[in-house]
């Protein structure tokens, strides 16, 4: 009959449509896990950056005691947060300027306070801070900047982040890879007393040692021969070639009977 037929064709249409949305409210709850408050990192167009999650502590900044601590007051009391993939400078200018320009950013400022790690009043809290209003992550840009290398843990957020703005300011130079550049680049310092030999000379001496004669002797020796506690004269081995023989004690180097300089002697005449 006509009515059963409908009937028919519209149950059947709901059992086609059921699967849609079954995957289309799946689909749904995957973008809602994906982007909760547990993740603070935004990797959309342009540079990587570092957004406050929802339900992070507010709190005002009292002071800066060391490069990677910074007071906080969250109006429960006041105490220290170490901030989370920031290495400490070495002792020196390096950590002088990480401690400069973290008082200049955080004067009399407001923070979003991230905490990593359970709070326990005994040691400071580590976490990420973001500056109010604007949002910007203390922690990488400290990195950005180049004051300080990023330290890369397993629970910390971002850490795409970290590792790109840390390559970006090597590659720049800024802050304390201006010092690791500029070494690289100078030439290579010698000790007081010693001179640079540059390869062309070293194959000369190599090929011309420094042998040695006495004053009233007709052979050459090397440097610690005993026939040498008399006189001792310096002289190169081209020089002694066809002049002196080598000394049948110390055997000194022999020169290449090819490159030897001939011995200078009287002409003889030939005998008709």
């Amino acid at each position: 009959m006509p009515g059963q037929d409908s009937a028919r064709k519209q149950s059947g249409n709901r059992r086609r449509r059921a699967p849609q949305r079954s995957r289309f409210s799946r689909l749904i709850l995957v973008a809602l896990l994906a982007t909760g408050p547990a993740s603070a990192w935004d990797d959309g167009p342009g540079p990587p950056r570092l957004t406050p999650p929802p339900g992070v502590v507010r709190a005002s900044v009292v002071d800066v005691p060391r490069a990677n601590e910074v007071r906080v007051d969250t109006g429960a009391g006041v105490q220290v947060v170490r901030l989370a993939g920031v290495a400490l400078p070495p002792v020196g200018p390096q950590r002088d300027a990480a401690i400069g320009f973290l008082r200049r950013l955080l004067a009399g400022e407001s923070v979003r306070l991230q905490r990593l790690d359970s709070r326990d009043d005994r040691r400071p809290s580590r976490g990420l801070l973001f500056r109010e209003p604007d949002g910007l992550c203390v922690n990488l840009e400290l990195v950005r900047l180049g004051y300080v290398r990023a330290r890369l843990s397993k629970d910390l957020p971002g850490r795409e982040a970290f590792v790109y703005y840390e390559r970006g300011a090597r590659r720049a130079g800024k802050g304390i890879w201006a010092a690791r550049t500029q070494a690289a680049s100078r030439p290579a310092r010698t000790k007081p007393g010693l001179v640079a030999i540059d390869a062309p000379r070293a194959r000369v001496a190599a090929n011309d040692p420094v042998v040695y004669v006495t004053k009233t002797g007709r052979k050459y020796h090397r440097a610690g021969c005993p026939h040498l506690h008399k006189s001792r004269i310096a002289r190169r081995l081209s020089e002694v070639a066809g002049r002196y023989e080598p000394c049948r004690r110390c055997r000194p180097p022999v020169p290449d009977r090819d490159r030897a300089a001939p011995a200078s002697q009287p002409h003889k005449p030939s005998v008709p």
